[in-house]
Parts: structure tokens; sequence; C-alpha cells
């Protein structure tokens, strides 16, 4: 691990901080733009907003956080082991009643499942919100882009 670690941080440059833990599979980097985290033992990074509603019983698979010029940004993704076919409604309503508008909101159906995706913003934030629920072959599964609201 250690010479894969020294090896990724001599290729991303400068100031870089590499962490893997290859029995896991968990990868941690940390530069001065942000951090990103991948694996099963991924955890919501610190400075994610307290007033993003998350999804309920969720599994993170992978963050990041950046910053540059003033701006802040953030994904995070993973998967939805008792997802249902309102997991996706139930989201989104908890982004309004905490006070977010929905700027767009859309649902297909797809490979006997649906995908849908909301664009929601208090004012500070703006997250766009995506779910996969029943889709063949593709684990059920949510994505938070998060950027700081233009207005």
């Amino acid at each position: 691990d250690e010479l894969a670690e020294q090896l990724a941080e001599a290729g991303a440059g400068e100031d870089t901080d590499v962490d893997i833990d290859s029995e896991s599979g968990q990868v941690d980097v940390s530069t001065p733009d942000g951090d990103m985290s991948f694996g099963e033992g991924t955890e919501l990074p610190a400075d994610v907003p307290s007033e993003i509603p998350l999804p309920a019983d969720y599994q993170l698979h992978s963050a990041t956080s950046t910053s540059a010029d003033g701006a802040a940004g953030r994904t995070n993704s993973g998967a939805l082991p008792e997802a249902t076919a309102g997991t996706f409604g139930d989201l989104v309503a908890e982004f309004t009643a905490a006070g977010w508008s929905t700027t767009s909101d859309s649902s297909s159906e797809t490979g006997g499942g649906t995908a849908s995706t909301a664009m929601l913003d208090d004012g500070t934030w703006q997250v766009i919100v995506s779910v996969q629920v029943g889709v063949e072959g593709t684990p059920d599964s949510f994505s938070y882009l998060v950027s700081s609201s233009a207005g």
C-alpha cells in the first residue's frame, strides 16, 4: 500500500496525501483544492452542509469536496439497500419541507425501474439529486452534486 501511495502522491503533485487500504479497497486523497474518498469505508465529509437532507439508510461509496475561487462543490454517491418506488419522492419532500425550492424534477422508466433527478435550491446551496430504483442490473443508488447557489 505504501508504494502505491507514494506513486500516486508523486503523480498528483505537491501537497497531495493518498491513503490506500488494499484489504478494504478504500482510497482517500487529500489536496489543497479538496478531498476524495472511494470505497465501502467512505464517510460523509465533515464540511457537507448539515441542512442538506440525506436519504434514509444509505451506504456511501464515494465522496468529494472541492473549493476554488470561493466556490464550494461536493459530490456524494452510494447505495440505497432499502429503496422503494417512493424513495425519490420522499427525499424531495424532505428538501421542500426544509424550505428548499425545486427548480426541476424528472423521472423516467428504464430497465424495469425508475431513474429520477431533481434540482433543488435553498438560496445558499444548489443540489442535484439523482435516484435509481429497480433498474435491471444496477443496484438501487443515489448521487448528490452540491454547489454554492448562484443566488
